[in-house]
Protein backbone atom coordinates (compact mmCIF):
# COMPACT_ATOMS: atom_id res chain seq x y z
CA UNK A 1 0.00 0.00 0.00
CA UNK A 2 2.71 2.57 1.10
CA UNK A 3 4.46 1.28 -2.37
CA UNK A 4 1.31 2.02 -4.52
CA UNK A 5 1.04 5.75 -2.79
CA UNK A 6 4.43 6.71 -3.18
CA UNK A 7 3.67 5.69 -7.30
CA UNK A 8 0.43 7.99 -7.16
CA UNK A 9 2.80 11.20 -5.98
CA UNK A 10 5.33 10.42 -8.01
CA UNK A 11 2.97 10.50 -11.65
CA UNK A 12 1.00 13.44 -10.04
CA UNK A 13 4.64 15.13 -9.90
CA UNK A 14 5.41 14.36 -13.05
CA UNK A 15 1.71 15.61 -14.67
CA UNK A 16 2.21 19.00 -12.57
CA UNK A 17 5.66 19.06 -13.41
CA UNK A 18 4.69 18.77 -17.46
CA UNK A 19 1.59 21.37 -17.23
CA UNK A 20 3.75 23.42 -15.61
CA UNK A 21 6.46 23.27 -18.45
CA UNK A 22 3.86 23.66 -21.23
CA UNK A 23 2.46 26.99 -19.65
CA UNK A 24 5.75 28.50 -18.97
CA UNK A 25 6.63 27.97 -23.01
CA UNK A 26 3.05 29.38 -24.05
CA UNK A 27 4.26 32.90 -21.67
CA UNK A 28 7.42 32.73 -23.51
CA UNK A 29 6.11 32.65 -27.06
CA UNK A 30 3.75 35.22 -26.22
CA UNK A 31 6.16 37.36 -24.78
CA UNK A 32 8.61 37.15 -27.96
CA UNK A 33 5.90 37.59 -29.92
CA UNK A 34 4.81 40.71 -28.73
CA UNK A 35 8.90 41.78 -28.41
CA UNK A 36 9.74 40.73 -32.25
CA UNK A 37 6.43 43.32 -32.98
CA UNK A 38 7.85 46.27 -31.07
CA UNK A 39 10.62 45.29 -33.44
CA UNK A 40 8.78 45.84 -36.34
CA UNK A 41 7.46 49.11 -35.22
CA UNK A 42 10.66 50.80 -34.10
CA UNK A 43 12.24 49.52 -37.82
CA UNK A 44 10.50 51.86 -39.81
CA UNK A 45 12.56 54.84 -39.18
CA UNK A 46 12.06 56.94 -42.34
CA UNK A 47 14.24 60.25 -42.90
CA UNK A 48 13.81 62.32 -45.75
CA UNK A 49 15.30 65.39 -47.05
CA UNK A 50 13.28 68.52 -48.91
CA UNK A 51 15.47 70.60 -51.10
CA UNK A 52 14.82 74.10 -51.37
CA UNK A 53 16.30 76.93 -53.89
CA UNK A 54 15.65 80.55 -53.61
CA UNK A 55 14.59 82.35 -56.91
CA UNK A 56 14.19 85.86 -55.97
CA UNK A 57 14.20 86.72 -59.51
CA UNK A 58 10.39 84.60 -59.60
CA UNK A 59 10.01 85.30 -56.03
CA UNK A 60 9.62 81.78 -55.61
CA UNK A 61 11.01 79.37 -53.27
CA UNK A 62 11.54 76.47 -55.52
CA UNK A 63 10.96 72.83 -54.06
CA UNK A 64 13.91 70.43 -55.87
CA UNK A 65 12.98 67.07 -54.37
CA UNK A 66 9.92 65.33 -56.37
CA UNK A 67 6.69 63.83 -54.07
CA UNK A 68 8.67 61.20 -51.79
CA UNK A 69 6.87 58.41 -49.36
CA UNK A 70 4.03 56.27 -48.98
CA UNK A 71 1.05 57.67 -51.37
CA UNK A 72 3.60 59.81 -53.41
CA UNK A 73 1.86 59.44 -56.55
CA UNK A 74 0.11 62.25 -58.24
CA UNK A 75 1.41 64.91 -55.13
CA UNK A 76 3.26 67.95 -55.93
CA UNK A 77 6.72 68.12 -55.65
CA UNK A 78 7.83 68.53 -51.49
CA UNK A 79 5.05 65.83 -50.46
CA UNK A 80 6.54 63.65 -47.66
CA UNK A 81 4.06 60.66 -46.69
CA UNK A 82 4.96 58.28 -43.92
CA UNK A 83 2.84 55.07 -44.30
CA UNK A 84 1.17 52.74 -41.49
CA UNK A 85 4.13 52.56 -38.94
CA UNK A 86 6.50 54.71 -40.16
CA UNK A 87 8.24 57.77 -38.76
CA UNK A 88 11.21 59.85 -38.96
CA UNK A 89 13.23 63.46 -39.26
CA UNK A 90 12.44 65.59 -42.55
CA UNK A 91 15.64 67.50 -43.13
CA UNK A 92 15.41 71.09 -45.69
CA UNK A 93 18.11 72.65 -46.70
CA UNK A 94 18.80 75.71 -49.23
CA UNK A 95 20.55 74.98 -52.26
CA UNK A 96 23.64 76.70 -53.17
CA UNK A 97 24.30 77.70 -49.35
CA UNK A 98 27.21 75.78 -46.94
CA UNK A 99 24.84 73.66 -44.76
CA UNK A 100 24.19 74.66 -41.10
CA UNK A 101 25.38 78.25 -42.13
CA UNK A 102 23.57 81.20 -40.81
CA UNK A 103 23.57 85.33 -42.30
CA UNK A 104 26.67 86.07 -39.84
CA UNK A 105 28.81 82.77 -40.93
CA UNK A 106 27.98 84.37 -44.70
CA UNK A 107 24.79 83.23 -46.01
CA UNK A 108 22.63 84.51 -48.33
CA UNK A 109 19.35 83.00 -47.67
CA UNK A 110 18.31 81.41 -44.44
CA UNK A 111 14.95 79.36 -43.03
CA UNK A 112 13.35 81.50 -40.82
CA UNK A 113 9.93 79.62 -40.31
CA UNK A 114 8.14 76.38 -40.74
CA UNK A 115 4.48 76.38 -39.87
CA UNK A 116 1.79 73.70 -39.64
CA UNK A 117 -1.28 73.45 -40.54
CA UNK A 118 -3.95 70.48 -39.84
CA UNK A 119 -6.36 72.83 -42.25
CA UNK A 120 -6.19 72.76 -46.01
CA UNK A 121 -6.76 71.29 -50.07
CA UNK A 122 -5.78 67.60 -50.47
CA UNK A 123 -5.94 68.42 -54.15
CA UNK A 124 -3.31 71.25 -54.48
CA UNK A 125 -1.98 70.72 -50.77
CA UNK A 126 -2.22 74.05 -49.86
CA UNK A 127 -2.95 74.85 -46.24
CA UNK A 128 -5.74 77.15 -45.14
CA UNK A 129 -5.20 77.98 -41.33
CA UNK A 130 -1.46 78.89 -40.81
CA UNK A 131 -0.89 80.95 -37.67
CA UNK A 132 -3.74 79.81 -35.71
CA UNK A 133 -4.66 77.08 -33.44
CA UNK A 134 -4.26 73.53 -34.51
CA UNK A 135 -5.57 70.11 -33.40
CA UNK A 136 -4.11 68.06 -30.98
CA UNK A 137 -2.96 65.31 -33.27
CA UNK A 138 -0.78 67.73 -35.06
CA UNK A 139 0.72 68.36 -32.25
CA UNK A 140 1.77 65.68 -30.88
CA UNK A 141 2.71 64.05 -34.35
CA UNK A 142 5.20 66.82 -34.53
CA UNK A 143 7.35 67.35 -31.04
CA UNK A 144 7.59 70.91 -30.92
CA UNK A 145 4.40 72.82 -32.13
CA UNK A 146 3.27 75.78 -30.79
CA UNK A 147 -0.57 74.81 -30.13
CA UNK A 148 -1.72 78.15 -30.74
CA UNK A 149 -0.11 79.38 -34.04
CA UNK A 150 1.34 76.02 -35.50
CA UNK A 151 5.01 77.27 -35.99
CA UNK A 152 7.56 74.69 -35.27
CA UNK A 153 10.18 76.36 -36.03
CA UNK A 154 10.05 80.30 -35.88
CA UNK A 155 13.33 82.28 -35.75
CA UNK A 156 15.07 85.96 -37.28
CA UNK A 157 17.19 86.26 -39.94
CA UNK A 158 19.83 86.73 -37.01
CA UNK A 159 19.16 83.44 -35.51
CA UNK A 160 17.63 81.11 -38.73
CA UNK A 161 19.55 78.07 -40.40
CA UNK A 162 20.19 77.03 -44.18
CA UNK A 163 19.46 73.90 -42.69
CA UNK A 164 16.28 72.53 -40.23
CA UNK A 165 15.27 69.11 -39.52
CA UNK A 166 11.61 68.47 -38.02
CA UNK A 167 10.31 65.13 -36.68
CA UNK A 168 7.38 63.54 -37.91
CA UNK A 169 6.37 60.59 -35.17
CA UNK A 170 3.26 59.70 -37.26
CA UNK A 171 1.23 58.51 -33.86
CA UNK A 172 -2.37 59.11 -34.34
CA UNK A 173 -4.39 55.51 -33.97
CA UNK A 174 -4.44 53.97 -37.75
CA UNK A 175 -8.47 53.63 -36.95
CA UNK A 176 -8.71 57.55 -37.75
CA UNK A 177 -7.40 56.83 -40.87
CA UNK A 178 -4.87 58.96 -43.11
CA UNK A 179 -4.51 62.43 -41.97
CA UNK A 180 -2.76 65.58 -44.02
CA UNK A 181 -0.34 68.14 -42.50
CA UNK A 182 0.60 71.30 -44.26
CA UNK A 183 3.72 73.11 -43.97
CA UNK A 184 4.49 76.33 -45.04
CA UNK A 185 8.38 77.22 -45.10
CA UNK A 186 9.36 80.68 -45.51
CA UNK A 187 13.80 81.84 -46.52
CA UNK A 188 15.13 85.17 -45.65
CA UNK A 189 17.01 87.29 -47.53
CA UNK A 190 20.57 87.62 -44.87
CA UNK A 191 20.47 91.41 -46.67
CA UNK A 192 17.21 93.11 -47.66
CA UNK A 193 14.85 91.29 -45.43
CA UNK A 194 12.81 89.69 -48.32
CA UNK A 195 11.44 86.44 -47.99
CA UNK A 196 10.11 83.28 -50.45
CA UNK A 197 7.80 80.79 -49.45
CA UNK A 198 7.11 77.11 -50.40
CA UNK A 199 4.02 75.54 -48.83
CA UNK A 200 3.63 71.61 -49.51
CA UNK A 201 2.04 68.85 -47.50
CA UNK A 202 2.93 65.82 -45.36
CA UNK A 203 0.49 62.37 -45.58
CA UNK A 204 0.25 60.24 -42.09
CA UNK A 205 -1.22 57.24 -41.78
CA UNK A 206 -0.53 56.29 -37.99
CA UNK A 207 0.95 53.61 -36.09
Amino acid sequence: MLGEGLCINEETIVKTLVITMVMISLVATACTTIYRTDLVIASKNKPYNVKLKPKPAENILKINSPAQGNGKTGKEDGYIGFGEGEYGTITFFLQGENDGTTCEDGADWVITQIALSDEGDEATQKGSNFNSSQEIWLTQAFPGTDPDTGYIYNETKETGSTIVSITDKNDHPISWGALMAYYKIIATNCDDDSTLTADPGIGNRGK
